[in-house]
């Protein structure tokens, strides 16, 4: 019995590589009911659930060159080279491959995202949101069809808002921020916005400084300069 588990997990297929990490990482691989600690240059296969703790994060390479993040208290179940589960914490997410057939899939409890060549954050605890910084992604409902409130386009802040970001936040209270609610079971983002999840109640908003320094956050988690 233990050669054979041993023999199934060599041969999973790999889907990236934990390139650094910092902290307490450790992953359960697919036929074990054991987690192990996880070391820089382990090699992620199918099947894997990856876990950081309160002081870890790593940092995955994947084997189409694009890179996941996992923050803290989080974790990642790596179902295939295109589908993963984010079953908690938050994750950022650096995705370089445009081919619609390689397109990842990551579901989370509240929704599942299609992406192709974006870089995006999610947030999948108590905080459910998508802050999308480049590219599309399409988000689709689980069960039920999206409460969807998009933000209004108002030609007057937008103008503003170019002219002069300081103060901006203040002055978008004075519009009223979304169009009327339409139902749907799928949408895109587009990038430099963010939706936020309350179960089937989705609401769209443009970046904020918040959310700039959410990205500069990841970018330089691992930044040795």
């Amino acid at each position: 019995m233990l050669i054979i588990a041993s023999c199934t997990y060599i041969y999973a297929s790999v889907i990236g590589t934990v390139e650094e990490l910092q902290g307490n990482v450790k992953v359960k691989p697919q036929n074990s009911i054991k987690k192990i600690k996880v070391l820089a240059g382990y090699q992620i296969q199918e099947g894997d659930i990856l876990s950081t703790y309160e002081d870890g994060c790593a940092k995955i390479k994947l084997e189409d060159n694009s890179t996941l993040i996992v923050d803290t208290d989080s974790m990642v179940r790596f179902i295939s080279g295109v589908d993963l589960k984010q079953e908690n914490g938050k994750v950022y997410y650096k995705i370089t491959s445009k081919k619609t057939k390689d397109a990842l899939k990551v579901e989370t409890n509240f929704a599942i995202i299609g992406i192709k060549g974006t870089t995006f954050i999610v947030k999948a605890d108590e905080q459910k949101e998508l802050l999308l910084q480049e590219g599309v992604v399409g988000i689709n409902s689980i069960k039920e069809e999206f409460e969807l409130y998009r933000k209004k386009i108002n030609a007057e802040f937008e103008d503003f808002k170019a002219k002069q970001q300081q103060g901006f936040d203040e002055y978008k209270a004075a519009f009223e921020k979304y169009e009327k609610a339409v139902k749907t079971q799928a949408f895109d983002l587009q990038q430099q916005n963010k939706v936020s999840f309350e179960d089937n109640i989705v609401k769209e908003d443009s970046f904020d400084q918040n959310d700039a320094d959410e990205f500069k956050y990841f970018e330089k988690l691992f930044d040795k300069n």
